[in-house]
Order: C-alpha cells, then sequence, then structure tokens
C-alpha cells in the first residue's frame, strides 16, 4: 500500500516482523542518505564480533575524539584515553571506537558492514564510515535498512539496548559517577510532544543532505512491527518531523 497520509518523509517502510508482509511504504526503493541509521548496522557487526561486550574494555583514543569532534559527531560524553566496556560503547553509539577494537581500522570495519549488507540481499546499500557522516558513496534504502534493522532487532543484544530508554555507564577516572546516556528516541519524541505509546525504542537519525531519519520497533501485545523513514523535516534537526511521521504512519496503519 502507498502511503497517503501527509508526512514529512520522502521515504518510508512499515513492516509487520510476524508476517513478514510490508503494510505500507512510500518510495522505499529510492536510493538516498541514512544518516546515522548506519549505526544499526555498525553496532550488530560489533556485537557479533565482541563475544563478552560487558567484560571487553577499550580506550577511547584521542585520535577518534578529535576526529568526531571536527565531524560535529555525537561523542557521547566520553573522553579521550577513557577506558570503558565495549557495551557501554554499544550504548553511546561510539562505533568508531568499536571498529578500531574489532578490525583494527574503520575501513577494515566497513568491508565487514557492506559484507553483512550483502549477505542479507541489500543490493543498494554501500557503507563508506560506520557513523553515517555524510558521503555520496554512502547510501542505502528505507527498505535495506528495514532488512538489516530486522535483522539486527533477533539479537537480544543488540534488542536491550535499542528498547532502553537511559543507560548509565560503569565509573571511571575521568566520569567518577558514569555517564547517563539517553536513546535519541526517545528525546525525539518528548520534545515532539509525542507520547511513544507501542514504540519501544529505535534509532534516530540526521544530517542537512540526509534530513531527518528514523527506524522504530513497535510492540502490540504479540505483534512486532518495524518503521524506517528517511528525509523528513527541512534540513534542520529541531523540528522532529521524523517523530511526528512515525506517529501518523502507526496511528493509520496499524490497529491496536
Amino acid at each position: 500500500t502507498e502511503i497517503t497520509e501527509n508526512i514529512s518523509s520522502t521515504n518510508a517502510i512499515l513492516i509487520n516482523l510476524n508476517t513478514g508482509r510490508v503494510i505500507c511504504e512510500k518510495n522505499s526503493d529510492t536510493v538516498s542518505y541514512p544518516a546515522s541509521l548506519t549505526k544499526i548496522m555498525s553496532a550488530i557487526v560489533a556485537i557479533e564480533n565482541i563475544p563478552d561486550p560487558d567484560n571487553t574494555l577499550i580506550t577511547v583514543s584521542e585520535e577518534i575524539v578529535e576526529r568526531l569532534t571536527a565531524e560535529n559527531s555525537s561523542m557521547a560524553g566520553f573522553a579521550g584515553g577513557e577506558t570503558v566496556s565495549a557495551t557501554d560503547l554499544l550504548y553511546g553509539c561510539l562505533l568508531s571506537s568499536l571498529a578500531e577494537y574489532v578490525a583494527v581500522s574503520e575501513e577494515a570495519f566497513v568491508t565487514k558492514m557492506n559484507t553483512k549488507a550483502y549477505e542479507l540481499d541489500c543490493k543498494d546499500t554501500n557503507f563508506t564510515n560506520v557513523t553515517g557522516l555524510h558521503n555520496l558513496k554512502h547510501t542505502s534504502t528505507a527498505k535495506d535498512i528495514a532488512t538489516i534493522f530486522k535483522y539486527a532487532l533477533e539479537n537480544e543484544t543488540f534488542r536491550n539496548i535499542i528498547t532502553s530508554a537511559n543507560h548509565y555507564t560503569a565509573p571511571t577516572d575521568q566520569h567518577p559517577f558514569g555517564i547517563t546516556l539517553t536513546s535519541t528516541v526517545y528525546s525525539a519524541f518528548s520534545s515532539a510532544g509525542i507520547d511513544m505509546n507501542n514504540i519501544k525504542g529505535g534509532k534516530t537519525g540526521y544530517t542537512p543532505e540526509a534530513r531527518q531519519c528514523l527506524a522504530t520497533y513497535y510492540v502490540s501485545g504479540t505483534d512486532r512491527y518495524i518503521l524506517v523513514t528517511f528525509g523528513a523535516g527541512n534540513g534542520t534537526n529541531t523540528t522532529y518531523d521524523n517523530a511526528k511521521d512515525a506517529n501518523t504512519i502507526y496511528k493509520s496503519y496499524i490497529k491496536d
């Protein structure tokens, strides 16, 4: 079904995970920029390559901090030289450090991401970095990201991370009380003044070129759904049109 509701997102797909059926979509095969929805793939590849993330300690390099700061990428409050668990890095989405731990370099880790995309038959996806930083060759589709999200949700560690509103990191020398990490999805819905209801979590994404992106996981009784949207808003990150669109689509197409 083509989405007929008035939404700001240029691309969207809603899938029933129980049946695998696409309930509705809009330009879901159109190649575009996934922004931080990239981190769904980065996270699942990291999880699959780190057998015991709770007890795997990784030091955040000064170089990564400098690079992410220069790119205006999220740092989640971690400091250069800080040693934290892989789990805390996953919750903080600090995937550059995990990439270097798993594969020595970000480039080698990106190869693993593209291999996984190929295995999942995501033919319109090509990653060039782990964070979703804008690059003309860093592309995907709403349909491919939904395929990756569906795959990742089968992993319990990933599911726990994606559905947590808050995560409290372990104390370190730099942060003796730890850091409180708040889900960007919960923040987006809160800022939009929208109740998440059955939305259990997900991942936001934004670059000026990609606009606002969102992947959400929705549970109603025994029914489970995922919705992926790209290209919402006016090019800024302050209108929360991605959350508004998700609310509109779920209300229009799912009868609880």
